[in-house]
């Protein structure tokens, strides 16, 4: 009699925990199965829309540390600005679902054609904003050429705030674009901007002086891409200075090296496109050289990237001297109001 008890115990205790365990796992599965069905929905929603050439919603269930829903939508071309705003909002709406609450989202938006493309990150942004910011890239390639690219989420270095950031990949759309600057249209300053682009990264949209150096430069002058490790000579990239528009020209040999030469007539053809088109500052590095020359009025009180003020001097070093003289060896001739030397903190 006993046992049969002990036996009877053992199997109660034993079913008393099977029953346990599919309970739990029946909700675990569930909630894995009502995550699936969110994902597949979200899918048909999607590719639903009008403009919409292909759209791919994965649900991982197994992801680490939790499960995953990862969205890859591809739109034409030709599709208005209001879909980008209403797949914005589906994911939204799908991410916001008790089924996801713990889950990684990821979502890629993009457009892509033979000219530029565009990459929208729509978590980092509200429906409303992503409307507005393909309307305002659609409006700037018209305005200025259409090889402008548009990145619209984390920035490219990784370490700054969600940007907007315009892309142009050669240098002969560059100076096309610098060329119709005058009717760029303007962007919503709720958003950073960074431009990028070969012979500069401005923060904020360019201004009208610094389009117009970079295309005066960027007609003469190889211009650096921190893109391509196999440049060698005279390059050039008009840079924004706390005292205006400088040029920065740079001899390199192979490898990233500084190259060791003396300055020839083609560096002193950009410092002359960059004096007459407006820069404030032309800066030349070699191996052995980093000389300066600036417009002799330039420096005074000026303001920091993080907003202090500071006071400047322009003072020429035995460098800057050097490089006036070598320059003049060539037939250039200091414009009027140009002369050696870089504003420098003043003591």
């Amino acid at each position: 009699m006993k046992k049969r008890w002990i036996v009877g115990g053992v199997a109660v205790a034993l079913l008393g925990v099977s029953v346990v365990s599919l309970v739990v796992h029946s909700e675990f599965l569930l909630g894995r199965w009502a995550s699936a069905q969110a994902a597949s929905d979200l899918r048909a929603h999607l590719i639903d829309l009008v403009g919409v050439a292909s759209a791919d919603v994965e649900y991982q269930p197994l992801a680490l540390p939790d499960s995953a829903l990862l969205v890859t939508l591809t739109f034409d071309a030709e599709a208005e600005s209001s879909q980008w705003g209403a797949a914005s909002a589906l994911v939204h709406a799908t991410a916001g679902e008790p089924a996801f609450a713990t889950a990684m989202i990821k979502a890629d938006f993009r457009e892509a054609d033979a000219q530029s493309t565009a990459l929208v990150d729509p978590m980092l942004f509200d429906p409303q904003t992503i409307t507005s910011e393909i309307d305002a890239w659609r409006a700037l390639r018209d305005a200025v050429g259409d090889k402008i690219s548009l990145h619209l989420g984390k920035a490219t270095d990784g370490v700054s705030s969600p940007r907007r950031e315009y892309i142009v990949d050669d240098a002969q759309a560059l100076r096309a674009i610098a060329a119709a600057w005058s009717q760029a249209p303007a962007v919503a300053a709720s958003i950073p901007t960074t431009w990028i682009a070969p012979g500069t990264q401005f923060n904020g949209m360019p201004t009208a002086t610094e389009m117009a150096v970079l295309g005066a430069v960027a007609d003469i002058a190889q211009l650096s891409d921190a893109r391509d490790s196999g440049q060698t000579g005279t390059v050039a990239a008009v840079i924004s200075d706390p005292n205006g528009v400088k040029v920065v020209i740079l001899e390199i040999a192979n490898n990233d090296v500084p190259a060791d030469v003396e300055p020839g007539p083609g560096v002193a053809a950009i410092a002359r496109a960059a004096f007459d088109s407006g820069a404030a500052l032309v800066e030349w590095m070699s191996a052995a050289h980093d000389a300066s020359l600036a417009v002799n009025d330039v420096c005074g009180t000026a303001t920091t990237s993080g907003g202090t003020k500071i006071e400047t001097r322009l003072t020429a070093s035995a460098d800057d001297e050097w490089f006036a003289n070598e320059l003049a060896a060539v037939g250039f001739v200091l414009p009027e109001g140009v002369q050696p030397g870089v504003c420098r903190v003043a003591a």
